[in-house]
Order: structure tokens, then sequence, then C-alpha cells
């Protein structure tokens, strides 16, 4: 089905068109062009940092540097939890922090968190 350009609108008429996901609000007598997402999907973020102040500090710069809130974000601190059954679906994105282990490690060193994070 065609999409349905706004007249006089020019390229943002044609970024309606080519973003059906986008809905949109003219007043064309001024051209006055509003553009707004529909309602997202949630970002997944998973944790990994064993301690709760620096995990802590790491959801809250992740929220700030990622221009996101609390309430369009799902967290998971999987050092603490594991990892769930998760439907990619189900997520706008999946944003992964950091952690203080590294795969070089031999695994008779590797505490038991760094284990339960890597299974």
């Amino acid at each position: 089905m065609p999409r349905k350009c706004i007249p006089g609108a020019g390229p943002v008429s044609r970024l309606v068109a080519e973003y059906p996901g986008l809905i949109y609000a003219a007043q064309l007598y001024s051209y006055d062009i509003t553009l707004t997402m529909p309602a997202a999907k949630p970002f997944l973020i998973l944790q990994l940092r064993p301690e709760d102040d620096t995990s802590n500090s790491e959801f809250e710069a992740i929220l700030k540097y990622g221009g996101l809130n609390e309430k369009n974000t799902r967290r998971l601190r999987i050092e603490k939890t594991g990892i769930p059954e998760i439907s990619l679906d189900d997520y706008a994105a999946v944003i992964v922090g950091g952690s203080p282990f590294d795969i070089s490690t031999p695994r008779q060193q590797k505490s038991d968190i760094q284990v339960k994070i890597e299974n």
C-alpha cells in the first residue's frame, strides 16, 4: 500500500513515507511538521558488575548518555540472577555493561561469580 506524503513538506514528507513507524501531524498552511515516535520497546540493560555502587553508577551513566530513563529500560544484573530466558523481539536494543572479568583468566582461577556469568 503506497504511503501518502505531506504536500509541500519536501524531505520530511519523504521521511514519513519511508519510515511507516513514524506518526506525523502537519499544519500544511505553515508547513509546521511534528514527528513523534510510537511507543517503543524497552531497552534491555544487562549488567555484570558484582559491586552494587559500581553497577548503579554504570546504570546511571547508561541512562544519562544513552538519553534513556528507567521507564523505557529493563535492567538485569546477571551476576546476581544468571541469564534468564530472553526474547530479543521484546526489546529495541540490548546494552551490555562492563565487568571486572577477562576471558584470559584460567578457569581454575576464576571466581564463582565469573563462572556463573560465563555459563
